[in-house]
C-alpha cells in the first residue's frame, strides 16, 4: 500500500474483525507479505447475502509464491463457514496479471463494468470490473496451496 494511503487503518480493520467481517495477514516467518479484508453484505430482493473482498494485497516481492492463492483459499473457507457461497470484489481490468489469476486461476467470473467505480482521479483511472466467486462447487483449496513457511492468520 502506498505510504499516502489513509483508507486503510487499524481502527477500520479491528471494527471489521470485532464485527462479523474478515482480515487476515499472510506472514513468512515474522514478516507480513500480504493481508486482505472485507465484509458479508446482507440480502435483498435481488441478491442473496455474500463476501466482499475489499482488498487482497501481497507484497511485491513475494508476488508469484501462491501467498495470494493461500490467502484466497482462506477466504473461501471463511465464507463457506458462514453460509456465503459467493465472494465479490472489484479489480482494475487493466492489471492482466490480477484479471489472469482471478479470472483463470480462481475462476472467478466477470460480472459488470463500472467506469470511474472510486471517482476521477489524476494519477490513474478508476476503472474497475466487479468479480464474482461462485463457491457451491468450491472443493477446498486443493489449487490454493500454501508456499513453504507460510501461513494466515
Amino acid at each position: 500500500m502506498p505510504p499516502a494511503d489513509c483508507t486503510l487503518g487499524p481502527r477500520l480493520l479491528t471494527g471489521l474483525a470485532n464485527n462479523h467481517g474478515f482480515v487476515f495477514g499472510a506472514r513468512i516467518g515474522s514478516e507480513l507479505v500480504g493481508f486482505a479484508y472485507g465484509f458479508p453484505c446482507l440480502p435483498d430482493s435481488w441478491t442473496p447475502p455474500y463476501l466482499y473482498l475489499q482488498l487482497i494485497v501481497v507484497h511485491p516481492e513475494h508476488q508469484g509464491n501462491r501467498i495470494g492463492r493461500t490467502m484466497m483459499g482462506a477466504l473461501a473457507d471463511f465464507a463457506l463457514a458462514r453460509g456465503l457461497l459467493t465472494v465479490r470484489w472489484a479489480f482494475d481490468p487493466v492489471d492482466t496479471r490480477n484479471a489472469h489469476f482471478y479470472l483463470d486461476v480462481i475462476g472467478a467470473a466477470a460480472q459488470q463494468f463500472v467506469p470511474d467505480m472510486y471517482g476521477a482521479a489524476a494519477d490513474a483511472p478508476t476503472d474497475r470490473v466487479i468479480a464474482e466467486w461462485d463457491l457451491t462447487d468450491y472443493a477446498g483449496p486443493t489449487i490454493l496451496h500454501a508456499p513453504r513457511g507460510a501461513s494466515t492468520c
